[in-house]
């Protein structure tokens, strides 16, 4: 029974454990490709009933293939961290794309609601040998944030061959 599972928006499926001393839980995923969030890169496919081993420190939390989650550091409160970083953590597929549109508004007023708000997009291109990663510039309406840095973090099984940042190799 999926009754003890449920959607997080249409990327994350959060199955969490509420039986006391279970070793393993009993996981529908849907049509497509899901991976464990846990370590980023275990597969399972999908439109199937799947038994994930799990431990009293194991959330079975899963993310389909391809797609793009924003995250941020912890804070005690709204604005805690003036240039907090921005997170994505991106889920890889062999091939497609995967869009986000990171929203952004002061996080204390109303004046979402008077459409106060900057926005970017972020794109990214799964190929078969490369992925490749754009950040849009910022589209602000009435709202500007700060200098946003952010944080990319691709799970891998293996080390990539090379990583470049605006045509120019990093270094490792």
């Amino acid at each position: 029974r999926a009754e003890s599972q449920f959607m997080l928006g249409k990327e994350l499926l959060v199955a969490p454990v509420v039986e006391k001393g279970a070793e393993l839980k009993r996981v529908y995923l849907p049509q497509g490709e899901w991976i464990f969030f846990g370590d980023g890169v275990s597969k399972y496919t999908g439109g199937q009933w799947i038994d994930f081993p799990v431990t009293l420190e194991t959330i079975p939390l899963f993310v389909k293939a391809g797609s793009i989650i924003p995250m941020m550091p912890v804070m005690q409160y709204i604005n805690e961290q003036k240039n907090h970083p921005i997170i994505l953590k991106i889920f890889s597929r062999n091939t497609g794309k995967a869009s986000f549109h990171l929203y952004e508004d002061d996080g204390s007023t109303n004046n979402y609601k008077k459409e106060i708000f900057s926005k970017t997009e972020i794109v990214c291109d799964f190929g078969k040998d490369r992925t490749v990663l754009t950040i849009d510039t910022r589209e602000m309406n009435g709202y500007e944030t700060e200098v946003r840095n952010f944080l990319i973090e691709i799970p891998l099984v293996a080390k990539p061959g090379r990583v470049m940042v605006n045509g120019e190799k990093v270094k490792a």
